[in-house]
């Protein structure tokens, strides 16, 4: 009899407990959400992030356990905030500026060879400081002094480039002689103008600006820049618009050429004559030192009539 009671107590203790349980489930599904159902335990997840868990199947009717993650959760999103930020500080403050620095020293070091390797050497080149030995090695023609035998023309009718003259002929005459006559590039205004300018500028003139010449005295000679009065200018405009010079120029050195130097001589009363000698130097030659120059032509222009009584320009065609 007092077994039977026990046993039925134990029934009735059980009973309850299993109603408390039914209960809560009931509850449970009431507030959160349906029931998922995994590896035999029911799991409820709850809207604020929650996992609650009730077993349904365990040795111990009354191992209930609740589990909450909410703040493990936000701590986990804290530190990966944390990580973001610091690794974009480590971008800004060490990785770029690192990159920068790398980039510049490369960039250095490349311009250092190309500057050492190419420019440096050109400039030496173009100096004329380099030795004779040097010269030897780059020549691409021959070197040979002229003789009267090598004028392609002792008369200056054959020289001349009129308005009739087309460029093909034009380029024809100065490769043949090396030279040619063009009449009429500057007006007779601007030549008088140009003239007066040269010769005031002559008579003020200090001993920096004066160029050394060959038979110097009695001679003054100066560098002339393209923008230092309008008369300058305007001589230029009309040589640029010369057809027959422009069609000269594009054939013999090729299209937009450039001007390299302008110069005014000016031989006074009483000068001596100049040596033969040539206006592109034997060590600056396009001709025999094509690696190194490139070709140039020189474009005298006298500013006024000069008859050989005057002392007019005299050259060697075919030389």
């Amino acid at each position: 009899m007092n077994r039977s009671n026990g046993h039925l107590e134990q029934q009735n203790m059980h009973q309850r407990r299993q109603k408390d349980i039914d209960i809560l489930r009931s509850h449970l599904e009431t507030s959160i959400g349906d029931d998922t159902l995994v590896n035999g335990r029911t799991e409820q997840v709850a809207p604020s992030d929650s996992t609650i868990r009730v077993p349904s199947k365990q040795k111990s009717d009354d191992d209930i356990t609740v589990h909450t993650s909410n703040v493990s959760r936000v701590k986990k999103k804290r530190r990966t905030r944390w990580s973001g930020t610091l690794l974009c500080i480590r971008v800004l403050m060490l990785d770029l500026p690192s990159l920068v620095i790398f980039s510049v020293l490369i960039g250095m070091c490349c311009l250092e060879y190309i500057y050492h390797e190419y420019h440096l050497k050109t400039l030496i080149a173009a100096s004329r400081a380099g030795n004779d030995e040097q010269l030897r090695k780059e020549f691409t023609y021959y070197d040979r002094e002229c003789s009267i035998s090598d004028l392609s023309s002792k008369r200056g009718e054959g020289l001349l480039l009129s308005n009739n003259t087309t460029p093909e002929e034009a380029i024809d005459i100065v490769m043949t002689h090396g030279t040619g006559l063009i009449p009429g590039l500057l007006k007779h205004e601007t030549m008088k103008e140009l003239r007066e300018y040269i010769d005031n500028r002559n008579n003020h003139l200090d001993k920096a600006e004066k160029i050394p010449v060959s038979q110097g005295k009695k001679r003054v000679s100066f560098g002339i820049e393209a923008t230092e009065d309008p008369i300058i200018a305007t001589a230029l405009k009309e040589l640029a618009n010369h057809k027959l010079l422009e069609a000269l120029l594009h054939g013999l050195v090729g299209e937009d050429p450039a001007l390299t130097e302008i110069t005014a001589i000016t031989a006074r009363y009483g000068a001596k004559n100049q040596a033969w000698h040539p206006d592109v130097k034997p060590d600056g030659n396009a001709l025999k030192f094509a690696r190194t120059y490139s070709h140039s032509y020189s474009l005298f222009i006298p500013l006024q009539d000069t008859p050989p009584e005057m002392g007019a320009t005299t050259v060697c065609p075919g030389t």
